[in-house]
């Protein structure tokens, strides 16, 4: 695998997921992402995640 899908997959790919299955925080994962993208798309992919995990809390599995 390229070394630049990895980083992608590792750096962000990886800590939205955590988030999505509420490993982390909604907040950390904005500050994580902060240190990669700018902050308004840190921002926008936080307040995506968010919305998600409230919508699915409503669904059953």
């Amino acid at each position: 695998m390229d070394e630049q899908v990895k980083d992608l997959i590792n750096k962000i790919v990886a800590p939205v997921r955590d988030a999505l299955e509420e490993e982390i925080g909604v907040y950390q994962l904005e500050d994580v992402l902060k240190e990669l993208i700018p902050a308004h798309i840190a921002n926008f992919v936080a307040k995506s995640c968010d919305l998600t995990i409230r919508v699915l809390r409503g669904c059953e599995r």
